[in-house]
């Protein structure tokens, strides 16, 4: 009974979240913009919609406009953030969520971050576990539906190794090494800004803090 009630409330978050206006970035009629609370990349931002989709696996075609919706407000704090191009951001849906609101996640693609720790945390951003929006779009105008991903290739999934980089051909069993390696590409794209007092550039480390 203990661990069902922790599960509910679990599922909840949204839910409360959504009762208090301070967590929100942007509000419409239909959704919210929030931070996510673990992020897993230096920027990382959650749509979240009012009504209660829980998932993919129960969106129709009727759903569409919800779903260009979302894509409005994720590019709207997209365009808010100045240290990384639009380019840089992926913007999906994980396709095995616990959560009781339908919640698109808008996250760069540095995945440089305290919070990136497990596997399956790399893996629900970088597998067949996070579901691109213009193909959950393209699905539902299609089909009509999305169909779920069975549990066992859900625990699959979240456990697939090697964990390949996103960003060149590195590859790793370890995750203390994949942090390391997404470290070093994160130092070369940060900020180069000009010296004033010389004719030179001089690099500087930009700390890409969520705002």
């Amino acid at each position: 009974m203990e661990q069902k009630d922790e599960l509910a409330h679990f599922r909840n978050e949204l839910t409360r979240k959504l009762k208090d206006k301070r967590n929100f970035l942007i509000e419409s009629d239909l959704a919210v913009v929030i931070k996510a609370d673990f992020p897993k990349a230096q920027f990382h931002f959650r749509v979240v919609a009012k009504d209660e989709n829980r998932d993919l696996t129960q969106l129709t075609a009727d759903h569409l406009p919800l779903l260009d919706h979302m894509m409005e407000l994720a590019n709207e704090i997209i365009e808010r953030q100045t240290h990384v191009e639009s380019r840089h951001f992926r913007i999906g849906f994980k396709v095995h969520s616990s959560w009781n609101h339908l919640n698109l996640h808008v996250v760069s693609d540095d995945f440089y971050s305290m919070y990136m720790k497990r596997e399956r945390h790399w893996n629900g951003f970088n597998t067949e576990l996070f579901l691109p929006l213009q193909l959950a779009h393209t699905l539902l105008n299609l089909h009509g539906s999305i169909d779920p991903i069975s549990d066992e290739k859900y625990s699959e999934l979240q456990l697939q190794l090697p964990m390949n980089c996103n960003q060149c051909d590195f590859s790793t069993h370890l995750m203390l090494d994949l942090k390391a390696h997404l470290f070093s590409h994160w130092q070369r794209t940060s900020l180069i800004i000009a010296c004033p007092q010389a004719d030179q550039e001089v690099l500087v480390f930009v700390p890409m803090a969520i705002t």
